[in-house]
């Protein structure tokens, strides 16, 4: 017999979501994917803090302008949960990637960062 770990996972509603009002549609989506919210918190990043979550990517060349992104406004910050959380929150971003490639004007659409 085998069980089912759940497994929890952080994900970051980023400002410019934030700022166009789709948090709602963001949340419902992962609702709807089966995931459970363990905690949600509204935040503003300090640069501080800003640089020390991503402090893995410093010295590459977006590493300021990341950082400046994510303290242009508030974040929604969640802790998730669910049977293979990693995994399935992976397969929703890349459909995420996919979908706003298809949709989003050049000038908004996410690079690959390596």
């Amino acid at each position: 017999m085998q069980f089912a770990m759940e497994e929890r996972t952080f994900t970051i509603i980023k400002p410019n979501a934030v700022a166009m009002g789709v948090t709602g549609r963001i949340i419902d989506a992962f609702l709807q994917d089966g995931f459970r919210i363990l905690a949600m918190r509204l935040v503003c990043m300090s640069r501080n803090d800003a640089e020390k979550f991503y402090a893995v990517h410093r010295g590459r060349e977006f590493f300021s302008r990341l950082v400046d992104f994510m303290t242009s406004g508030p974040c929604v910050v969640m802790l998730l949960e669910r049977e293979d959380a990693v995994a399935s929150a992976i397969v929703r971003r890349a459909e995420d990637l996919a979908a706003a490639a298809v949709t989003a004007p050049p000038e908004a659409q996410r690079r690959d960062r390596r």
